[in-house]
């Protein structure tokens, strides 16, 4: 019910605001309904986020596993990001391996995880900057890796960074100002483990970070196991 509660105006607005600058000409009218539609959809990814986390907190997601190609999901996510990082002038590379297994997984939850790891990556790298997106096959793993060359995260700030609400505090990424909830690194984590699988963060200040999502090619008890303690420094 709060789903549909919350998520239905949200969708009337950012409808609306659509059809409005489909049908007004006056630049200065374009140029406020953008910012509007911006503001909305911002809104609508905090909702979706703190909505999917409390499904996830409560234990009532429930995902839709299916036999599916890893890279079609990932790359509907690169697809996605695309223009974020042509605005912000941001290099975003895919290079998947070739022959790479099919995974028991959700489509839409391996979608969205990439997609929260990309955007995380373009709030923290400069114009000029490079994000690679790969996947290999890591012996019972596939993994998908996100990699930038941003400002990088210290080291006591990734333990709890896939903890909710939980941001780098550098004085560099306070300086950018970033907006954002610190629920994008929870729900990959959640999701991941949701997979039997987990991620890992490695981090160098002033060099960059690599996010990675391992996803069993066969559901093991092992992977599923992993506890926060395996999120690597």
């Amino acid at each position: 019910n709060m789903s549909h509660e919350i998520r239905t105006p949200m969708n009337a607005i950012i409808g609306l605001t659509h059809l409005l600058r489909r049908d007004l000409g006056d630049p200065a009218a374009l140029s406020k309904l953008g910012r509007i539609d911006e503001a909305a959809h911002h809104l609508l990814c905090i909702i979706n986020d703190i909505l999917d986390l409390s499904k996830i907190e409560a234990g009532k997601m429930r995902l839709s596993p299916a036999l599916i190609d890893p890279v079609d999901a990932v790359d509907g996510a690169v697809k996605l990001a695309r223009r974020r990082c042509a605005d912000r002038e941001i290099a975003l590379t895919f290079d998947p391996d070739d022959d790479l297994p099919d995974i028991n997984g959700d489509h839409r939850a391996i979608k969205q995880m990439t997609f929260n790891l990309i955007t995380n990556s373009i709030k923290f790298t400069d114009a000029g900057g490079e994000i690679r997106v790969t996947i290999v096959q890591q012996g019972p793993y596939v993994v998908i890796r996100v990699e930038d060359n941003g400002i990088g995260i210290a080291p006591e700030d990734i333990p709890r960074l896939a903890e909710p609400f939980e941001q780098v505090t550098t004085p560099e990424a306070k300086e950018r100002n970033v907006r954002g909830t610190g629920l994008g690194l929870a729900l990959t984590k959640s999701f991941a483990e949701m997979h039997g699988g987990y991620i890992t963060i490695e981090s160098t200040l002033g060099v960059g970070t690599t996010v990675s999502i391992f996803l069993p090619t066969i559901k093991s008890t092992v992977a599923s196991n992993r506890t926060p303690e395996d999120i690597a420094v």
